[in-house]
């Protein structure tokens, strides 16, 4: 996310150099800085200055890549940190409108550029109404933000676009008895189904083993999948649990909840200012600090983990029936010849003009208004790498320091 303007830039090098038209090109940059200040930490620069990379993106997209979304949003890891249901939606209506005001403030029309705005996951946990419940309220919530705070008039910008919906939370499996995970991803794959998307049974029940561990354990949650949309066919009503008057009740707990949190974000002035106040960060520490004491004390339970671990009870495998999917001697030597790869582009390139890009990058950096976008194009044409792009934007962005705990 810290580079994504840089790798954007690379992507229509690339076309230019194979003559294809940037109207014709497709895709979801993630492009979502704010979550990995408050969850997973990938930033480089200070939040103010990402935020004038988002700008410099969410213009040139709309001006010039009608068919590119601008990011990818969602609270997945923010709540796999630690955050509560209700923060992550907070959080994550807070960074949209974050994003929003951006675009705004650079002066385009809301509904010029928010119906390219996704959102790739929020987080999920084994509560299954409480899961069903809470992606209502999101979609809820991103409609009013967009249509009350910000007056967009376009339908398709109220919409929250989501691949995924519902799910069991990676945070939730486990490596003891792995294969209760797929239980765990059916029970999420039901949720989603009836949250309004797609029974996507994840993760694939080795995954706490490892990422890609294996085919069968991707096998098993595609059939999974399969048989919920197939079989059952849940997927023929959209919203089936409207008008319950648990789930109901349940969507408006979800949805207060998230607005008194957003509200309180607002109040401090935004979500930037949030975080460099370190006030998101340690909310999300207290939260996953009271979680894993539930956990310890036994108030929350999970099966073969903390609760029911007899001698009597078994771990149950299955067969490997494919080789593991990644070549362990290519994985050995991925590093060694990426590395050579570099070594020759850097050997053959103009290293003069490489030199006098970076230059003139540095000088526009430094400058508020105006929109790096086309000198990193220029940057990536002659080769310029991302690290020495990177270096460039920290001389004058300088790097983030989070507040203390």
């Amino acid at each position: 996310n810290a580079p994504s303007n840089i790798i954007m830039a690379m992507y229509l090098a690339l076309a230019d150099k194979r003559g294809i038209s940037w109207d014709k090109l497709r895709a979801t940059p993630q492009n979502e800085i704010l979550k990995e200040y408050i969850a997973r930490g990938t930033y480089i620069f200070p939040p103010r200055h990402a935020m004038r990379m988002f700008r410099d993106s969410v213009v040139f997209f709309t001006k010039h890549l009608p068919n590119v979304n601008i990011t990818s949003m969602g609270g997945f890891h923010i709540r796999e940190a630690g955050a509560t249901r209700e923060q992550d939606l907070a959080f994550s209506m807070a960074i949209g409108a974050a994003y929003l005001q951006e675009g705004v403030n650079a002066g385009l029309p809301v509904d010029d550029f928010a119906p390219r705005f996704s959102f790739n996951a929020f987080g999920g946990s084994m509560e299954f109404f409480k899961e069903i419940a809470f992606h209502r309220a999101a979609r809820r919530m991103w409609a009013k933000v967009v249509k009350e705070k910000f007056g967009a008039k376009n339908e398709r910008s109220m919409l929250l676009r989501m691949a995924s919906t519902a799910h069991c939370g990676r945070v939730n499996c486990s490596v003891h008895r792995p294969l209760n995970n797929l239980t765990r991803s059916i029970v999420g794959g039901i949720a989603a189904a009836l949250s309004g998307g797609p029974p996507n049974c994840n993760p694939p029940f080795d995954e706490p083993l490892g990422l890609g561990w294996s085919l069968e354990a991707i096998q098993l949650s595609e059939d999974a999948a399969r048989i919920l949309q197939n079989e059952a066919r849940l997927t023929e009503v959209m919203d089936p649990l409207a008008g319950s008057y648990y789930v109901e009740s349940l969507t408006d707990q979800v949805e207060n909840s998230a607005w008194a949190e957003f509200d309180r974000i607002q109040s401090m002035g935004g979500v930037v200012k949030a975080i460099e106040s370190g006030y998101l960060l340690r909310e999300v520490a207290r939260s996953a600090y009271e979680r894993q004491k539930r956990l310890e004390e036994g108030e929350d339970l999970i099966i073969g983990v903390n609760c029911y671990t007899g001698e009597e009870e078994l771990e149950v495998q299955t067969a490997r029936l494919v080789p593991h999917p990644y070549d362990p001697d290519r994985q050995e030597q991925a590093e060694k010849v990426q590395i050579e790869r570099l070594k020759e582009v850097k050997k053959s390139r103009d290293s003069k003009k490489v030199a006098e890009l970076l230059k003139k990058l540095k000088g526009e950096a430094a400058q508020e208004e105006v929109n790096l976008f086309p000198t990193l194009i220029e940057c990536v044409k002659t080769y310029a790498t991302v690290q020495e792009i990177c270096d460039t934007l920290r001389e004058v962005f300088g790097e983030y320091q989070p507040a203390a705990l």
